[in-house]
């Protein structure tokens, strides 16, 4: 069998048995069979839909990819075959309907009903070089993606073999202006395609499992249109369908992005651990990610989150960090501080009560710029950059004041920000608090005030801001 080009998008497709040998189309290690994959549980069933199976090769970092085949079932990412061979630390990212949506997996995915339409495209960052297999219906018929007014990830609506995007069989809805992208997993950038009524540097020809970013100014649909020319004893209503899809416009605005996912692969595996080393910290602990803004004080960047539970205690999975739009596409330095619930909703809390804290070694991390020509935009940095490490036992105090010829000196947390250093001549309800406005040194991993001393007593806090 092969297939045919005798009719304008026309592919000579065959209903598949279990006797028949498999066709394969392949380009750059993507592989198209029909048939069901080997070990597959109905393998040997036959199916009354024309069905196969793609291999698509990752690369380890982010890829472009769009589901080539329809699974019959919704194609949720939480069960569509294409993501069965998916890692732990494999994400997936692509436009909603309120901006970007990621997906992040860690013993299972975050979000099960995320769909892999055909016709959508998104990225999947995997850490490491693998193969995923789509399996699933072939769409014969006519196949419609509509194309939102801007930019867009879509893909194929099949397992087109080297087709160039607007050929016969693909159909694209090309127009003057138009600009596609193709993102080059080995080096992270995208390739640019424009078109002026002809192609340069020349006409994209996506591969099988190939997703694309399209920049096509009005909304308009690209209609892909499979035929059947032979298939004995099917009935029409057997092979012939219709299909439409709708992918999500891409925000109209540059977005920087961090993916607040500390899930790390290999011997940095950014696991936080209890104060034995060896119990990784659960739901009961908290976590938020800084990081240096101005080059040099740390401030939060995130929301509070929990670690996980089970399987992915010791990671805290807290989804997209949208920074300020100056800081898309650079490297900037963070930090994962983390204690227990217990102690209260900051970092600073727990620090005043004496509580168990954690802190990261600092690490750099890219900021993504996703949005219009994302020829000179970046994918979102996933903050898994740090290595393991334990949180630190409990503390009487975080603040010690000493007395020495004549002067007080005060000294608490170097890393302590977002609080206030107060004094008072009396304990209790009437007490009347005064902050401490010295000036401070930093000396190691401390602050250092010194103050004169008094004949009388006195009295000195820590409150959080």
């Amino acid at each position: 069998m092969s297939c045919s080009s005798q009719i304008s998008r026309t592919l000579l497709l065959t209903l598949i048995t279990s006797s028949l040998p498999a066709l394969i189309s392949r380009a750059h290690g993507n592989e198209f069979h029909w048939g069901y994959p080997p070990g597959h549980p109905i393998a040997k069933a036959g199916s009354p839909n024309l069905v196969g199976y793609a291999n698509i090769e990752v690369t380890a970092g982010w890829n472009l990819l769009g589901n080539p085949l329809d699974d019959q079932a919704g194609n949720h990412a939480g069960t569509s075959p294409l993501m069965k061979l998916a890692m732990d630390g494999t994400v997936l990212l692509k436009p909603g309907p309120q901006g970007w949506e990621v997906n992040n997996c860690l013993a299972g995915l975050d979000q099960p009903d995320f769909t892999l339409m055909p016709g959508e495209g998104f990225f999947v960052f995997t850490p490491e070089t693998t193969t995923l297999v789509a399996v699933g219906r072939v769409l014969v018929g006519t196949n419609t993606c509509h194309l939102p007014a801007g930019d867009s990830l879509a893909a194929p609506m099949g397992p087109y073999n080297q087709q160039p995007l607007d050929g016969a069989e693909q159909n694209f809805p090309i127009k003057a202006g138009d600009e596609i992208y193709r993102l080059q997993p080995g080096t992270q950038t995208f390739d640019r395609y424009d078109f002026d009524g002809s192609w340069h540097p020349k006409a994209p020809v996506p591969l099988v499992g190939e997703g694309l970013w399209v920049g096509h100014k009005p909304a308009s649909d690209w209609t892909q249109i499979l035929i059947i020319d032979t298939v004995p004893n099917v009935p029409p209503d057997n092979v012939y369908d219709v299909y439409d899809v709708s992918p999500a416009a891409v925000p109209p605005e540059t977005e920087a992005l961090l993916d607040f996912f500390t899930y790390g692969a290999g011997p940095i595996s950014s696991r936080v651990f209890d104060t034995d080393g060896i119990t990784p910290l659960d739901y009961d602990h908290l976590a938020q990610l800084w990081g240096r803004l101005d080059g040099v004080h740390l401030v939060p960047l995130s929301a509070v989150m929990p670690f996980g539970k089970g399987a992915r205690a010791g990671w805290v999975d807290g989804g997209l960090v949208g920074l300020p739009a100056a800081w898309a596409g650079k490297t900037i330095t963070l930090q994962l501080r983390c204690w227990p619930r217990a102690a209260g909703p900051s970092y600073a809390t727990a620090v005043v009560q004496g509580a168990k804290i954690g802190l990261s070694a600092e690490f750099p991390c890219q900021v993504g710029a996703l949005g219009p020509n994302p020829g000179l935009g970046t994918l979102p940095g996933i903050t898994s950059g740090f290595a393991s490490f334990q949180i630190r036992p409990p503390t009487t105090s975080a603040l010690h004041v000493r007395r020495a010829n004549g002067m007080l000196e005060l000294r608490w947390p170097n890393d302590l920000t977002g609080c206030l250093v107060q004094s008072s001549d009396a304990v209790g309800e009437q007490a009347a608090w005064s902050n401490v406005t010295v000036n401070t040194v930093t000396d190691g991993d401390e602050q250092v005030a010194v103050l004169p001393g008094e004949p009388t007593a006195q009295f000195f806090r820590l409150v959080v801001l």
